[in-house]
């Protein structure tokens, strides 16, 4: 397996832990009702545990060779890249959590420090109207 071509499951992954609040991946429930930073985070922490097979507290490229999907390859990459910011090639949770704030911070509004349905729902909008920009 290349480089690249490892390197897309694993982004996959991060982009979607680092959306915890915002949105779920299939088959997974949506978190209900107004969520927290610290809802947020719990559920981020507790999916990235789910795939840190050897618990080491970070998350490496044949950990979650299995969790890509290809269509969303370029995406993900991007993520991983941002994700990864000290370009070690594995994602921490530190890391993961530093993208989930801000991603949080974002689609909080009015910073109360609790993201409501509605502010939920602009997020996951406004995630969608990106990626459908980027496709053109």
């Amino acid at each position: 397996m290349t480089l690249r071509m490892a390197l897309i499951p694993a982004a996959a992954l991060a982009a979607a832990l680092s959306a915890a609040a915002t949105a779920a991946p299939r088959g997974e429930p949506v978190m209900e009702g107004d969520v927290t930073k610290e809802d947020m985070l719990e559920r981020a922490a507790e999916r990235f545990a789910g795939f840190d097979a050897n618990g080491d507290g970070y998350l490496s490229l044949d950990e979650v060779a299995s969790a890509g999907e290809e269509r969303r390859a370029r995406m993900a990459e991007r993520m991983f890249e941002r994700q990864d910011e000290n370009g070690d090639g594995f994602v921490s949770l530190e890391e993961l959590e530093a993208e989930a704030e801000a991603r949080f911070d974002r689609a909080d509004k009015n910073g109360d420090g609790i993201l409501t349905e509605e502010e939920r729902a602009e997020a996951r909008e406004g995630m969608r109207k990106r990626f459908k920009d980027r496709r053109g």
